[in-house]
C-alpha cells in the first residue's frame, strides 16, 4: 500500500448498542500499509449497558503492516457474543498484528469490565 500513518480511534457511548449483520456488520480501527513506518492500529472504547455482536459481527483494531494492533476498551454492563455469518466466521472481539517484518508490532490489549459475559456458537 506504501502509505504511513495511524489508525483513527472510536469512541462509542451508547445505552444499549447491537453489532448485528451476517457476516460485514463490524467495527474497526485497522492500519492498512507496508512500509517500514507504516502505523498502528487505532483504539476503541465502548461505553454502553448492553453489547450485543451476534451472527459474525466483529469489533477488530488491527495491523496489516509493521506497527501494533490497536487496542480495544469495553465497559457494559451486559456482554454477548453469539453465532456465526453465513461463511461460519463467528463473532469476535479482536485484536492483530500482521506483518512479516522482522520488527513488527505485538497485537493490541483487550479490556472489558462487565457484569454478565455471554459467549454462544
Amino acid at each position: 500500500m506504501g502509505a504511513s500513518g495511524e489508525a483513527g480511534h472510536i469512541n462509542l457511548s451508547a445505552t444499549n448498542f447491537n453489532l448485528i449483520l451476517g457476516g460485514s456488520s463490524h467495527i474497526e480501527a485497522s492500519s492498512f500499509g507496508s512500509m517500514p513506518l507504516a502505523g498502528a492500529g487505532g483504539s476503541i472504547t465502548i461505553d454502553t449497558a448492553q453489547l450485543h455482536v451476534q451472527r459474525g459481527g466483529w469489533i477488530g483494531a488491527s495491523s496489516e503492516g509493521p506497527g501494533r494492533g490497536g487496542h480495544i476498551l469495553i465497559e457494559a454492563t451486559d456482554v454477548r457474543m453469539v453465532g456465526y455469518n453465513s461463511h461460519a466466521v463467528p463473532s469476535a472481539i479482536q485484536s492483530d498484528s500482521h506483518s512479516q517484518e522482522a520488527n513488527a508490532g505485538t497485537a493490541g490489549d483487550i479490556a472489558m469490565t462487565v457484569t454478565g459475559l455471554t459467549q454462544s456458537i
